[in-house]
């Protein structure tokens, strides 16, 4: 807002300079304080523009030092995870001092940050952590209303997460993920018909949009959403983990998640040195919503 009032301000000054000298009528000062305005807003969004995309550049050198091979023990896991960990905390902090500094001064500018901040953590895991910056995210910012969609969605918030994903769909009715989502998690939540709805709004929304047509119709002969289509997009939204197939292409050919202990089991005896036990074969848990 800062960059609104200033701007205003300005063009008043010139406004007046322009007239009152001269004694010449208002009206006159009208067109140069206009102009002068533009200008001044011009120069004052370009500046904070060029500050924001140096302070972007600094979150992506810290977020680029993560790392990303997979790790070979469950001691090494949990040392990335925690330096993971760290990364982010580092990044948030960053992001936080640029919403204090910069955000002020253009209109939405809070929000945009808050939301990536908040799109961060989440994507972390850390989901009681997002929950208030990505509450507080622009109108505008689609991708973390849908998260924040996502987690009412795991805490079994049908209407907060019905309100979510409407704020989200809103102002991005041209973003396929976010409408198959807000499906999906009706689907889930056992209102089909409803997830039926939202998608045929979205096919109005979307002219031609494959992947929304295809759903569309598994929902109507009764089958379940395929989310796979949108690739990585999807699986960061974290509802559903990504096929092997898929991590072990990202991860060059090899699967970080496989000869460590399943979550929640310890390594065998063999791992410390002693003899292995047969392990008991555990039927996989559906850990969705």
């Amino acid at each position: 807002m800062r960059l609104v009032i200033v701007s205003l301000l300005f063009g008043l000054l010139i406004g007046g300079l322009v007239v009152l000298p001269f004694g010449w009528p208002i009206a006159y000062g009208i067109i140069p304080g206009l102009l002068a305005a533009v200008g001044a807003a011009y120069f004052i969004y370009r500046r904070v523009s060029e500050r924001l995309a140096g302070e972007m550049l600094v979150v992506q050198n810290i977020l680029a030092a993560s790392p990303q091979r997979p790790a070979t023990s469950v001691a090494e896991q949990r040392e990335m995870e925690a330096k993971a960990r760290t990364t982010i905390d580092q990044a948030v902090v960053v992001l936080l001092s640029v919403r204090d500094r910069l955000g002020p001064w253009i209109p939405t500018m809070t929000g945009q940050i808050s939301g990536n901040i908040g799109s961060l953590l989440y994507m972390s895991k850390r989901f009681d952590d997002a929950r208030p910056y990505l509450a507080a995210a622009a109108f505008n910012h689609g991708l973390a209303h849908a998260m924040l969609g996502a987690i009412h969605f795991r805490d079994k918030a049908p209407l907060l997460m019905k309100a979510a994903f409407e704020r989200a769909v809103k102002w991005s009715e041209k973003e396929a993920l976010i409408w198959n989502t807000y499906a999906w998690c009706l689907d889930e939540s056992g209102d089909r018909t409803e997830a039926i709805v939202v998608l045929n709004r979205a096919i109005k929304a979307m002219t031609a949009e494959p992947r929304t047509q295809a759903n569309l119709e598994n929902l109507q002969n009764g089958r379940k959403l395929k989310m796979q289509p949108f690739d990585m997009q999807w699986y960061q939204l974290l509802l559903e983990e990504p096929p092997r197939e898929l991590v072990e292409q990202l991860m060059g050919g090899r699967d970080p998640r496989a000869g460590l202990p399943r979550p929640g089991f310890r390594a065998t005896p063999k791992a410390q040195g002693g003899k292995s036990l047969p392990q008991p074969t555990i039927r996989r848990r559906d850990t969705r919503g």
